[in-house]
């Protein structure tokens, strides 16, 4: 089985992609505009965002990414707004690196019809330090911690491993593994570097899907 994401860009749409299999039967679109606009600075008014969030909703996404919530009311405004405005695509919301943001992020989400918490953390050694000046073992266990959290208070939980193909050969499947383990529903691993070609993607999907049974995703870069 191959189960490859390409980035598509479009008029201001970014998407991650998940492929079923070669025959491509199912195609599930994770939808990132919100969350990309928020990292290139990309200023958007409440409406704007809430406009792009309905549009989304109604295209058939079967998920919409919000960024990760920075604590304002104006934010928590929006995220509350988008939640109970959106009725068919889940709505993914990063839930930080601790327990408090992890409850405010639900907090702010809770009444949407289908919800997934959102762990993401770097496993490359020069961004898990960078970031979190945290070694290997470190962040092995703080990722087990907060998909443990999430997963007490929400049935869909994703790990996303950032900067996975600059991690350190095995580290990614040791990741993925307590991830899995812990309760994370689906995984996806990220070339923030966007220097891999398909080969390298389906090469480590290979390797995930030796030591899990979740759903893998790929977010390459541009």
């Amino acid at each position: 089985r191959f189960e490859i994401v390409p980035d598509f860009v479009g008029d201001f749409l970014f998407a991650r992609l998940y492929f079923g299999g070669l025959t491509m039967k199912k195609i599930a679109v994770s939808d990132i505009t919100l969350k990309i606009a928020t990292a290139q600075d990309i200023s958007l008014t409440f409406k704007e965002r809430l406009l792009i969030a309905e549009k989304l909703d109604a295209s058939g996404v079967d998920a919409i990414e919000l960024p990760e919530l920075i604590n304002s009311k104006e934010n928590e405004v929006i995220y509350r707004t988008i939640a109970s405005t959106v009725k068919n695509s889940t709505v993914v919301v990063p839930v930080g690196s601790s327990k408090e943001s992890l409850e405010l992020a639900y907090e702010c989400v809770k009444d949407a019809k289908n919800i997934c918490l959102q762990v993401a953390f770097p496993v490359s050694t020069v961004q898990m330090e960078y970031f979190y000046h945290l070694k290997a073992p470190a962040m092995l266990a703080k990722i087990e911690e907060m998909i443990k959290a999430s997963k007490q208070i929400c049935n869909f939980v994703e790990f996303v491993a950032q900067d996975a193909f600059r991690a350190e050969e095995g580290f990614v499947k040791e990741c993925v593994k307590i991830a899995v383990e812990s309760g994370a529903s689906i995984v996806t691993v990220c070339d923030d570097s966007g220097e891999f070609l398909f080969e390298d993607y389906a090469k480590i999907v290979d390797e995930i899907k030796s030591v899990c049974d979740a759903k893998v995703y790929v977010q390459p870069s541009n």
